[in-house]
């Protein structure tokens, strides 16, 4: 058909250069003004057209279901939607201003989160450039003290050697004696750089799926150093060594009557340097309130707290620091309260509480006890050996190694080969020791023992009754709190059989106390006067016993915890059955 018989079905006039597009059926057309013809674009369909604001001419492609854009000079540029876009059969097209607006809008919105995002990370890398920043100040810091401590070293070295070559042995005594607190401190230095240096290595996380997009991840992991140190024997004298006999018998010497609070009981012991029996000296610790409380000796002030977890039982010393223990990790810090070390426990029995704690000087190890075990580990968390044996607390080590532990239940005292191994027992029940409990070395080699615990000898009734109320309330406590830390780290087997061992002993306290509760009496004095009053006859006061007024509610420990059903009234009664029985003429029903 000639073009001339087609109609324009669109139009569109350019204010920019006062040029007309118009477009028939199969062909678009650009002319001036004078009727001059710019250029002309076949392409299907009889409508579409729209122009953008830089000129660009939109047209549609009714058989190919597109959309496609021209330049200002009529050339193919490229096509901006197709069919899998959305676009079926597309006809009349056009531009507004609110959809440039809203382009516009949704531009901006996208630069601002750009803008937010790229703050959000600059933050997260400025901290991360402080951290490594601060840790990278803290490294050239201990470098340069690491340089300061090694020059003291070689000077005061060259200052001997000098001394030996052209000194006297007077002026290299003294030179000895001078650098004697120097080298101490230096020592004192490196070893609380052992304790606390990690090393730091880069460790490949594959994940477990393998995907081509993602290899996994690199995390920063860090181990315990493995610089061993060996302090050197400052004070000890150059002479030939002489040998250390073994301790082969005990002898009981002394007895201190300590007078304790009903409610007190003691859990560990310590001696000083001038043969002095303290309990918990200088530091204690306060399990329920989960820190270690500093005291002044001197005055008996109260000092700093640090916090160091729940159920914080056994304290020791290592070194200049201060080791707790408690259910999962032994913590080592300094008497500032900066931590050096934490050392995570690897045995089963995460939910018991360590009780008694020692550090081991002559090889860096750590040997604690909780209840019916002993572990010996080293400061990485690697486990020397362990023990079995009952009761809670005690442990004490000689010069030689050997470690000492009570047996509350058999009322003795073992000792053990540095290896773990039992050697002998050296004191038992026999010898005086009942139920021991805390025990600990002075400097002389005598042992001294907790007997606290021991029901043998009791003031009064009364103050042994008031003793087992405690004795009973602790060890509930000890056990609920076995079942607070199954209940979050545990599972729901654990946590049964947890709960099928302590259902006896519950019961065994169940038991005890509802026998106090009847058996107890409330006490007081009554005057009894005389039926004859008389001047010369004095009144007498009589001890009267009443019930006690303690009410004990058991708890129904084999009771099914279900709803109970409302039992409903009989109103009716039927016969339904009746059984006639042969009986014998001697024998009567009776119920």
């Amino acid at each position: 058909m000639d073009p001339q018989l087609k109609y324009v079905r669109s139009l569109h006039y350019d204010h920019t250069d006062g040029s007309i597009i118009y477009r028939k059926p199969g062909l678009i057309s650009r002319i001036q003004s004078d009727g001059s013809v710019i250029y002309r674009y076949e392409v299907s369909g009889e409508a579409g057209l729209a122009v953008d604001t830089q000129g660009h001419v939109y047209v549609r492609e009714q058989n190919k279901s597109e959309i496609q854009r021209l330049l200002p000079d009529g050339r193919l540029r490229d096509v901006i939607l197709k069919e899998k876009d959305g676009i079926k059969s597309p006809f009349a097209i056009a531009f507004n201003e609110s959809t440039l607006s809203v382009n516009i809008r949704k531009t901006l919105d996208h630069l601002r989160k750009d803008r937010n995002h790229n703050a959000i990370e600059l933050d997260k890398s400025e901290s991360e450039i402080c951290e490594e920043n601060k840790n990278l100040h803290q490294l050239k810091k201990e470098k340069a003290e690491i340089s300061e401590l090694y020059d003291c070293v070689q000077e005061k070295e060259q200052e001997l050697e000098y001394l030996k070559e052209h000194g006297s042995n007077n002026q290299l005594y003294l030179k000895l004696r001078e650098q004697g607190k120097g080298v101490q401190d230096v020592v004192k230095r490196v070893q609380e750089m052992t304790m606390s240096y990690k090393r730091a290595h880069l460790k490949f996380k594959k994940k477990a799926d393998i995907d081509l997009k993602s290899m996994g991840s690199i995390f920063e992991v860090k181990e315990e150093c493995y610089v061993q140190y060996s302090p050197v024997k400052l004070q000890q004298a150059q002479v030939q060594p002489v040998r250390v006999e073994s301790i082969n018998t005990f002898k009981k010497e002394i007895t201190n009557q300590l007078n304790l609070s009903n409610n007190l009981r003691i859990s560990d012991i310590a001696v000083t340097a001038d043969n002095t029996l303290f309990f918990y000296q200088a530091v204690v610790t306060l399990p329920r309130q989960s820190y270690v409380q500093f005291i002044n000796t001197k005055s008996l002030a109260i000092d700093k707290t640090v916090k160091v977890g729940e159920g914080c039982f056994a304290i020791t010393t290592a070194g200049d620091c201060i080791a707790v223990g408690t259910t999962a990790e032994i913590r080592i810090f300094k008497q500032n309260g900066e931590n050096m070390n934490k050392i995570a426990l690897k045995d089963p029995f995460q939910f018991k509480y360590v009780r008694s704690l020692y550090y081991d000087h002559n090889n860096g190890s750590i040997i604690y006890r909780k209840p019916e075990l002993i572990y010996r580990i080293q400061l990485n968390g690697s486990v020397s050996y362990q023990y079995e044996l009952s009761g809670e607390a005690g442990l004490a080590v000689d010069t030689q190694g050997h470690v000492y532990v009570s047996e509350q239940n058999k009322s003795e005292i073992q000792r053990l080969l540095p290896d773990g191994r039992l050697r002998d027992v050296i004191l038992k029940e026999k010898d005086g020791i009942k139920s021991p409990f805390a025990i600990a070395f002075n400097e002389k080699e005598k042992l001294n023992i907790d007997l606290s615990k021991c029901k043998k000898i009791k003031t009064d009734q009364l103050r042994g009754e008031n003793a087992e109320i405690s004795e009973l309330y602790s060890n509930v406590w000890e056990r609920e709190q076995e079942l607070e830390f199954l209940k979050e780290h545990g599972s729901n087997n654990h946590l049964y059989l947890k709960l099928r061992e302590q259902g006896k002993e519950v019961q065994d306290v169940f038991r005890r106390v509802q026998e106090m509760t009847m058996s107890y009496k409330r006490a007081n004095l009554k005057f009894d006067k005389r039926a004859a009053f008389d001047l010369r006859s004095k009144e007498s006061t009589l001890e009267i016993k009443e019930a006690c007024n303690v009410q004990y509610s058991q708890v129904k420990f084999q009771q099914a915890q279900v709803q109970p059903s409302r039992v409903e009234s009989v109103l009716t009664l039927k016969r339904e059955t009746s059984t006639h029985l042969n009986l014998n003429e001697n024998l009567q029903i009776l119920d």
